[in-house]
């Protein structure tokens, strides 16, 4: 089943902007929350040479794809959206 991981900070818009356009169009999805485990943000962060939240990934099966932050999600949505389309 596909779902999302989504490394937020609380007061982040982009964060919300992602969890609200997840819930929008009916993924599921993982929050955690960068305030209570600030290495862990930090060791994914250094993981996929990404320097902002919100990280977004695509769990598949237990395997996680990197997607990027909140434009990222949208243009990956978009484009699964085409492809679905054929």
């Amino acid at each position: 089943m596909r779902t999302f991981k989504v490394y937020v900070k609380n007061e982040c818009p982009y964060c919300m902007s992602v969890q609200a356009l997840l819930e929008e169009k009916g993924h599921g999805y993982n929050r955690v929350a960068s305030e209570q485990n600030q290495e862990l943000l930090l060791e994914v962060q250094i993981r996929h040479n990404w320097s902002t939240v919100p990280v977004v990934f695509e769990t598949t099966d237990g395997t996680n794809k990197f997607i990027g932050g909140y434009s990222d999600l949208v243009t990956y949505l978009q484009k699964d959206k085409q492809l679905l389309r054929g």
